[in-house]
């Protein structure tokens, strides 16, 4: 599978899926991932996890990029 970025980037690996639900989404299992793609997956994760924080401590600020 393949996941794209707004910027361009992306992530590319074997998965399977272990679950669909409406209205959860679908869980998947990343298998035979590539070093390159490792890096790309821990940036997206890291920036995620800064972006709630952020939102955690500014609820009231709802860019932290300041780009709207």
């Amino acid at each position: 599978m393949k996941i794209f970025a707004t910027d361009g980037t992306y992530f590319e690996a074997d998965a399977t899926v272990i679950y669909a639900n409406p209205s959860l989404g679908m869980g998947l299992v990343f298998r035979q991932v590539k070093p390159h793609y490792l890096v790309v997956l821990r940036k997206w994760l890291l920036a995620a996890m800064q972006e709630a924080e952020f939102k955690e401590k500014n609820p009231e600020d709802e860019d932290p990029e300041g780009t709207a």
